[in-house]
């Protein structure tokens, strides 16, 4: 094998020297394979809805409304579905189409009466397609969402802490306009579709999960009146004004919600927050910084004494967003009244406030309710900061293809006094940057407009667009603010973020007539003192780690748990126990958030818990190794639990047959690629190893490389001080396992680095720094975000990353498998190692408490599918989505909202996940590899056999005298 990479690599690096151009042709040969990997990435872009409706300008509305049930479709291309009356069950993949006959040509709007199907966990996505084809991006794919209401309201019983009552889905039917996902396009009437005359094929294209469609409207198109025309209508209809009614409802008693992390929140920051209480925790709002991506709702109801028009009051915060307004689309019964109602707003303030939903222009706002039961629903919603957000995205792109243009001549850390002849070699490019400028401009005067004054967003703006003037003007700075360049596109891209995303906090709505005032926001001087008086007396009686127990509910015992993670994940997990562990098996849990460094301490002084969770992967190994971790496999249900996981997962923490921990998340690398910049420059998506080395020229040629996350395996979990170093690089460790190499013998006694294949991959790995010049450490986020690495082995974690903070390369890139070893048989070996962390139960603890059961119980409870599920959506919608929790439990693992060609992937594998082997001493094994790597690559003229063999020598004495302390045989 080494002989062979050798050769390859050699090849490889007389064609770079020879600058040799991509060569599509090859490419195009294997153009037909279904499968990414291994050719060029097809990447085409439908048209906007923009740029969709431009085309269709002169087409005016439909005339007709066709009504079709869900069980009479066409036909059905690779989805199995069921039937059942006039709906029809879609399947999770193909497609499912109607006929839709219409006598005139023109704008139509589709609504859709769907139910979710329950075993799913995600919003269900669906393609849209009309006549075989998306008419436009934002079709693509539409979000139909489930809905979500607390189970009951026990937690208003209870005295004293509250505890967050548990959330269920709803599976009602749900009747919906098929609007835009962001929020961009579109209002409260829907998207519009262009229909010919005759018969057209309306076909859903599954993406994610299934649901039940009863019924589809295909109705004419029409704009949402103005506000002035609406009420009009509704007085000669005979409406009335209401002239006194003050209606209350509170936050959050909110009766459905669009995700079931928007559970009631606890403000003790006012007095006078509904209900109050200066220092237990009442749950008295709901939102906050979790509610504000578009297209998420929530909903109350209202009983309205008679019929009439109302006015809606509300007592509301918005502290995270510096001087913008929060916005929110608010809908009646189902449907947006007028347009105004598409773009309410709600100002910035560290203080709760009071207002009246109002237009834009300052008006108070009238909403018709009837007799009876009504609905108000709160959409977020960009409103009026839509079109600049889409201006700015629009902008960063054409941006970064300046950029691109650039670096491809000078690469991104160009030499400061040479001559590019930048201006010769890029046709227009002066003209190129004034033109971006100039549109920054334009997307600054729009956000000053709308927030009447400077913020980070419009200064970053501001600064970006001067810049660009000013080397448009002196072409010879251009090499100076190449890095500028690159730090504004990836703040103009968190500016597209905040344009686009508000959070809102919302304490009570209130129904109000004419002659009503609005109430106080705040509470006066001497209410304000009793508060903060009240407050301090009660932070020291009141223990806020625990909710009050209902005084009904007796325990049978009490085990302790510690988590080492952060405060927010104790609080979402405190909240899950008591909503469903404890009430459950009658065990209490006494929940303590603690360093992890203190835990062996804590152990060997006797003062250890009963369980602990949110570990590193080696830390119960230590544990095990000293004694002190218990051995899970003496359960008998063990292997049953267990099977809920990839086995290498749960290897990792075997040693001599014992298993001292389990997973509870996991992580493994996969390759991420520009398929916009692999498209445009025919370079494959490369499956092998070989295939990597081959495109090394290509990228070359134009200034990009190839990034190899260089540092260790992400750690999952927390370690303590004791036993934990360096994880072991992953493209190393992929390397070694495709190539039937392992990293000690099967006794444990020692390391097998230096094996034939261990060094060949050794040296490979060394080889693309030291040959093919890949940097050794980058930013990789805004590196791959501006194309100059378009390919990069890195953690799946960092996808998250890159969908926030990049919102202008969205649906430009892509994740495949880490590239493979071509085996004798042909077949290639993607194997992969997995990082975990983990769970364990402290075996002197529950010895002397007598509690191994009840632990085995909670650690059952914490790792199941559903506990893990609610998790990681809690702490997404606390964190944000870059904040993902990777859940380890494959069938939580995949309820995740990955996008269909993602969970593929990811599918994909869990078929190659190999355990990191962990014995007595291999906490130094990483580290000492990591020195090896670094000195060869740092000193070209070292033999790399000899300096590994030096460091190799450090881990096993290590090995050798872990062993003999803990009593093991060492040979």
């Amino acid at each position: 094998m080494r002989k062979f990479l050798k050769k390859t690599m050699t090849l490889a690096l007389v064609l770079a020297c020879s600058c040799v151009p991509p060569i599509p042709a090859a490419a195009a040969a294997i153009s037909e394979e279904s499968r990414v990997q291994g050719r060029v990435p097809v990447y085409e872009t439908a048209d906007s809805y923009g740029d969709y409706l431009e085309q269709h300008a002169s087409a005016g509305s439909g005339a007709d409304t066709v009504i079709l049930k869900g069980a009479d479709y066409a036909e059905t291309d690779s989805m199995d579905v069921t039937v059942d009356g006039d709906a029809v069950q879609t399947g999770t993949s193909g497609e499912i189409s109607w006929n839709v006959d219409v006598q005139t040509a023109g704008l139509y709007q589709i609504d859709v009466e769907y139910a979710v199907v329950s075993e799913g966990g995600n919003d269900i996505q669906m393609n849209l397609l009309l006549n075989g084809e998306v008419p436009y991006a934002q079709a693509s794919p539409l979000v139909f969402y489930r809905m979500y209401a607390d189970e009951n309201q026990d937690y208003k019983t209870m005295e004293g802490n509250q505890a967050f009552p548990p959330q269920e889905e709803v599976a009602d039917w749900q009747k919906v306009s098929l609007t835009d996902s962001e929020g961009y396009y579109g209002d409260g009437n829907g998207l519009k579709f262009y229909l010919e005359k005759g018969s057209n094929t309306l076909a859903f294209q599954a993406v994610k999960d299934r649901m039940a469609i009863r019924s589809i409207v295909v109705r004419p198109a029409e704009d949402l009146k103005d506000y002035a025309a609406w009420l009009s209508e509704k007085q000669a209809e005979g409406a009335q004004i209401i002239e006194n009614a003050e209606l209350r409802v509170q936050g959050e008693d909110a009766w459905l919600k669009s995700n079931p992390s928007f559970y009631p929140q606890n403000d003790r920051t006012s007095a006078l927050s509904e209900p109050y209480h200066p220092s237990y925790i009442v749950l008295n709002t709901i939102g906050g910084d979790g509610w504000k991506k578009a297209g998420e709702w929530l909903e109350w109801q209202v009983e309205a004494p008679q019929s009439g028009l109302y006015r809606i009051a509300v007592r509301y915060k918005q502290k995270e967003s510096v001087g913008f307004s929060a916005v929110r689309r608010v809908s009646i019964n189902g449907k947006v009244p007028f347009a105004e109602a598409e773009d309410v707003r709600f100002a910035y303030s560290t203080n709760f406030q009071t207002s009246y939903f109002q237009s834009v222009a300052g008006e108070d706002l009238y909403f018709y309710l009837e007799q009876g039961t009504n609905t108000i629903r709160l959409t977020c919603a960009p409103g009026g900061y839509a079109e600049a957000a889409l201006e700015l995205q629009s902008t960063i792109e054409e941006l970064s293809e300046v950029y691109y243009s650039i670096t491809a001549i000078t690469s991104t850390s160009p030499t400061r006094y040479q001559d590019y002849q930048l201006t010769k070699r890029i046709p227009n490019l002066t003209q190129n940057l004034a033109h971006v400028a100039e549109r920054l401009e334009g997307v600054y005067n729009q956000v000053t407009d709308i927030t009447g004054g400077t913020t980070d967003v419009s200064a970053s703006i501001e600064r970006a667009s001067t810049m660009l003037f000013e080397i448009a003007e002196t072409p010879s700075k251009i090499t100076d603010k190449v890095t500028s360049i690159a730090d504004y596109i990836t703040a103009l891209g968190a500016g597209v973020l905040t344009l686009s995303q508000q959070a809102l906090t919302i304490d009570w709505l209130e129904m109000q007539g004419s002659g009503n005032k609005l109430p106080r926001a705040e509470g006066n001087f001497f209410q304000n003192v009793k508060h903060e008086v009240l407050s301090f007396v009660g932070s020291f009686t009141n223990d806020y780690n625990v909710a009050t127990e209902d005084g009904g509910t007796q325990t049978d015992k009490t085990i302790t748990v510690w988590i080492s993670t952060g405060r927010d994940q104790m609080d979402v997990l405190r909240r899950l126990i008591n909503e469903s562990f404890t009430p459950k098996t009658n065990i209490a849990v006494d929940l303590k958030l603690v360093d992890a460094s203190i835990i062996m301490t804590a152990v060997a002084g006797g003062t250890g818990p009963d369980v602990a969770i949110g570990l590193s992967n080696t830390l119960p190994m230590e544990l095990g190794y000293r004694g002190a971790a218990y051995n899970l496999a003496q359960f008998d249900d063990f292997k049953e639990v267990a099977s809920q996981f990839a086995e290498a997962a749960v290897d990792t923490y075997e040693f001599e047959g014992n298993y001292y921990g389990i997973p509870d998340q996991m992580s493994f690398p996969v390759l991420f690629y520009r398929k916009d910049i692999l498209a445009k420059y025919g370079i494959m998506v490369p499956d092998t190893w070989d295939d990597l080395i081959s495109i090394i020229p290509s990228l070359a040629t134009y200034n990009m490389q190839v990034y190899l996350d260089r540092e260790s395996m992400q750690t999952l979990g927390a370690g303590s001080g004791v036993g934990t170093s360096k994880a072991i690089n992953s493209v190393y460790l992929s390397m070694l396992y495709q190539n039937d190499a392992e990293l000690y013998n099967e006794e444990g006694t020692k390391t097998l680095l230096l094996g034939e294949e261990s060094i060949d991959c050794f040296e490979t790995w060394a080889n693309f720094y030291t040959k093919y010049g890949f940097s050794a450490s980058i930013d990789f986020v805004t590196r791959f975000r501006l194309g100059s690495v378009p390919l990069a082995i890195m953690d799946i974690s960092y996808y998250n990353r890159l969908s926030i903070s990049a919102p202008e390369i969205s649906g430009k890139w892509g994740i495949g498998l880490l590239p493979g070893t071509i085996k004798e048989d042909g077949s290639i070996d993607h194997s992969i190692p997995v990082t975990t962390s983990s769970s364990a139960i402290i075996k002197p603890t529950v010895e002397k408490n007598h509690s191994q059961n009840e632990s085995w119980e909670f650690i059952k409870w914490w790792i199941s599918a559903d506990v893990q599920t609610g998790y990681a959506r809690e702490m997404e919608a606390v964190l944000g989505s870059s904040g993902r929790y990777m859940v380890a439990n494959l069938e939580s693992f995949k309820q995740a909202s990955w996008p269909v060609e993602v969970s593929a992937v990811l599918d994909e594998s869990l078929d190659w996940l190999r355990e990191i082997r962990q014995i007595p001493g291999s906490y130094l094994t990483g580290r000492n590899l990591e020195n090896a790597f670094y000195a060869v690559i740092n000193d070209i003229s070292l033999d790399r056999l000899d300096t590994l063999a030096g460091y190799v020598e450090s881990v096993d004495a290590e090995i050798t005298k872990k062993r003999e302390e803990y009593g093991l045989e060492t040979e």
